[in-house]
């Protein structure tokens, strides 16, 4: 079996080599680098914490690195690793304790939170997207070629420039949905690599507690967090429709995926299994904006009429053995 000592010990090097090449300079590598951290070193942290009954030497280590990150790397790029590491194992420690999948991957979120205010260097998100556009603009112009007559260049500009405008209004709108979504995928790739990792040495590693997918609810309350989005939306004055709007984005989301366990439910009685993957692989590349938005319909339905009849929908389901 793997010493737990060992593990730590690997974890804490690459953390510190990590958060060191990627501080180097602004080189393409560096960047790589810094990609490759925020996902190798909370799902090494989380490892950690999965495969050790005992928490003073995984605790003592966090502090450790802590210290050592800002003393060699400066406060900005030390507290982004020292997050980066507390994020996969407050997720590690929350799946021993088999919480359910949300709030793990709740916990885990909010401690990554701090590395993104520390990424933008005190810019704001609304700034970085813009200075990101303007990037992407001057690229796309270059790769248009001296081949391209100036008429041609102006109207294809013109075209971009309306999409991308599009886009940034928004990006503007929704920047705190969007952020929220992006560090629960970011949590939720990590902590399902550190599972992996500890699964090679051991036959049996701690496991969130899990609902059986086709009978899997959403809280309740996101019908309500739905509803009070789109009466704060419709009202239309900032920043109040700006709130509603992102609280409208997140229930959707966690409706939308009710609806697709919804949808599984069907599909398992409507079609034998060989249809039921060409079903799905049809749905994947060619009607994925229509399940997932007829899933959070779906979805919203099911929290009202109880379509699976569900006999205790309020009751927490059996965990899933498979």
């Amino acid at each position: 079996m793997t010493s737990s000592r060992a593990v730590l010990g690997i974890t804490v090097l690459v953390t510190v080599g990590l958060m060191a090449g990627a501080s180097r300079d602004a080189s393409l590598a560096s960047a790589w680098v810094a990609t490759v951290g925020n996902l190798v070193i909370p799902a090494l942290w989380a490892a950690v914490i999965l495969s050790t009954p005992r928490l003073q030497e995984p605790g003592v280590a966090l502090a450790g690195i802590l210290v050592l990150l800002v003393a060699l790397l400066g406060w900005r790029d030390g507290l982004t690793g020292a997050c980066w590491a507390a994020s996969g194992a407050a997720g590690g420690w929350a799946i021993a304790r088999r919480w359910r999948v949300l709030p793990v991957l709740g916990l885990a979120a909010a401690l990554l939170a701090p590395t993104m205010a520390l990424q933008l260097e005190g810019a704001s998100f609304v700034e970085a997207f813009e200075e990101l556009h303007a990037e992407s603009r001057r690229a796309f112009e270059e790769s248009l070629g001296d081949g391209v007559s100036e008429a041609d260049r102006r109207t294809v500009m013109a075209n971009y420039d309306d999409t991308a405008n599009a886009l940034l209004v928004f990006q503007r709108r929704l920047w705190p949905g969007l952020a929220v979504l992006a560090m629960l995928i970011q949590s939720a790739l990590c902590l399902t690599l550190g599972w992996l990792l500890v699964r090679l040495w051991l036959r049996h590693p701690p496991r969130p507690a899990i609902r059986r997918w086709d009978t899997w609810r959403a809280p309740f309350i996101s019908v309500w967090t739905l509803i009070g989005g789109l009466a704060a939306a419709i009202l239309g004055v900032e920043p109040l429709a700006m709130v509603g709007w992102n609280l409208v984005l997140l229930a959707g989301l966690v409706l939308a995926i009710q609806g697709l366990a919804v949808q599984t439910w069907l599909v398992r009685r409507a079609l034998p299994p060989a249809a039921r993957v060409v079903f799905w692989m049809l749905g994947a590349f060619f009607l994925a904006p229509l399940l997932v938005g007829g899933g959070a319909l779906i979805g919203l339905a099911d929290q009202w009429l109880n379509l699976r009849r569900i006999e205790d929908p309020a009751a927490p389901q059996e965990d899933d053995e498979t």
